[in-house]
């Protein structure tokens, strides 16, 4: 009886020890995080590293690692690192030894600048151990993990994919592409949720925080075809339209932040800040009068995004035609076809689906018109591609237009329904004392800096002076097309 004791204490004790093993294995993991620099194909960036099995990786890949590790570990196979990351210095060290085959057993070793471990991203593993190699040929993919070099079963890269996770908190990541005076561009992604779409907030003059940084909240979440293989997901690109109230000549800076999911912080992202200068804008057509504060804000215009500074004289020197509509009406002919904003007696073309979003229209607000009252309508001009306003000193707000008065009336008429002064003189009806539309509906970034923790997330964002811009229409133009048709309701 007493052997049987011993003989199951033993049984137990091995049982424990394994356990153990495998978990010093996985919690081999010091998520403490320093700057290094990466290479491949001899390009240098910066790449945060940690540490995991006593070897340096690049973060996210640590992260990914982590979570294929445990999944191994739950089918009862152990993962080490066995190599890592490598430093400049680590691979001159090793290439020296080749090339002069006095160290390192004259080992092959890359270039430096060359080597795949030298972009932190690449991991020798334990293969040679019982069932490593036929797990990670069965399972590593999923886990965004690739063999890369045919002649070396324990070589392994992860460059994006996966589900996401591990035990080190995944700061979001991405680039400002862009700042030019036509778009503001790029992509964020949170390796933490890699395939759901987070929110990047841009501000322009300032970093956030600063005082008299304007700040506007967009979703990543446009289709980047050359993202599907760089990260491992496709929808993480964001795009707004250059600010008209930052086209007066002068450089401003702008600077673009991932927006946390989970464990991590919000994070400026890559090639941020870049500078915005734009000349001010050139001046073509009519200029028609927002005769006062309720239209301009039924039609949802912005005095950042929409209202370009110009002098009184560029105003003054457009002729004046009829006043803008009071508000926005949108029709669309029975059976389908193209959308139109009314414009008086004249129907207008909507371009395309980017044209919606600029001018902040609804699908909801299209109606259906029969035929003959489309017909009715003469055709005008399409719709320009976004709204451009103006803002005379006397506190007259105009949009600029390309649409021509009518014709004057007999004499004893009225032309263009009153509102505003003559032409070459600028309209006051309306106006309220001291002008109006003179604000912004942007917000200053007060003394807190951009949020950095997780109750950005749950409580809705808490900096001052961020405005929600609604998803493009780029990917939906023809679904919402559909949609309305049937609907008539979907926004």
């Amino acid at each position: 009886m007493r052997a049987r004791h011993s003989f199951a204490w033993l049984v137990t004790l091995i049982v424990l020890l394994t356990t153990a093993s495998r978990a010093a294995a996985l919690s081999s993991i010091d998520c403490t995080e320093s700057t290094d620099t990466g290479y491949s194909s001899g390009n240098a960036f910066p790449i945060q590293v940690v540490t995991v099995d006593g070897k340096k990786m690049e973060k996210e890949s640590a992260n990914a690692y982590i979570v294929m590790a445990k999944a191994a570990d739950a089918a009862g196979v152990t993962l080490k690192v066995v190599s890592g990351f490598r430093t400049m210095a680590e691979q001159q060290y090793l290439y020296g030894c080749y090339v002069n085959c006095s160290c390192n057993s004259c080992n092959l070793a890359a270039k430096p600048g060359y080597s795949n471990h030298q972009s932190g991203h690449a991991i020798d593993l334990n293969t040679s151990s019982g069932g490593v190699y036929a797990w990670l040929e069965a399972h590593a993919g999923s886990f965004g993990w690739k063999r890369t070099v045919p002649s070396e079963p324990w070589h392994w890269e992860w460059w994006g994919g996966g589900p996401g996770g591990g035990a080190c908190g995944g700061h979001p990541k991405g680039y400002l592409d862009t700042a030019s005076c036509e778009t503001v561009a790029g992509w964020a992604q949170d390796p933490d949720a890699p395939n759901q779409a987070i929110d990047v907030h841009v501000y322009f003059g300032g970093p956030a925080g600063a005082a008299g940084a304007a700040g506007v909240s967009v979703p990543a979440n446009d289709h980047r075809a050359d993202l599907c293989s760089a990260i491992g997901s496709c929808e993480h690109g964001f795009d707004l339209l250059s600010p008209f109230g930052l086209h007066d000549g002068q450089p401003h800076a702008v600077h673009a932040y991932g927006i946390n999911l989970g464990s991590g912080a919000n994070q400026e992202l890559g090639s941020s800040p870049k500078t915005l200068t734009c000349p001010p804008k050139a001046l073509s057509g009519y200029r028609r009068h927002v005769t006062d504060p309720t239209s301009y804000e039924a039609w949802g215009f912005s005095d950042f995004f929409d209202r370009a500074p110009v002098t009184d004289v560029a105003i003054d020197a457009l002729a004046e035609g009829a006043p803008w509509p009071a508000k926005p009406e949108l029709m669309i002919a029975e059976g389908g076809g193209a959308v139109y904003q009314v414009d008086g007696s004249h129907r207008r073309h909507v371009p395309n689906p980017a044209a919606m979003d600029a001018w902040h229209f609804s699908w909801s607000a299209i109606q259906t018109w029969t035929p003959s009252k489309v017909a009715g309508l003469a055709d005008g001009p399409a719709l320009s591609q976004r709204p451009l306003l103006v803002r005379h000193s006397s506190g007259a707000v105009y949009v600029v237009d390309a649409l021509a008065p009518d014709p004057a009336p007999a004499p004893g008429g009225t032309a263009g329904g009153g509102g505003s002064g003559g032409a070459g003189e600028p309209g006051t009806a309306g106006v309220a004392a001291g002008g109006w539309g003179g604000g912004t509906v942007f917000g200053t970034g007060g003394a807190d800096a951009e949020p950095t923790d997780d109750e950005s997330v749950e409580g809705g964002c808490s900096v001052s002076g961020l405005e929600r811009v609604p998803v493009g229409w780029s990917a939906v133009w023809t679904l919402g097309v559909a949609w309305a048709f049937a609907r008539r309701r979907r926004v």
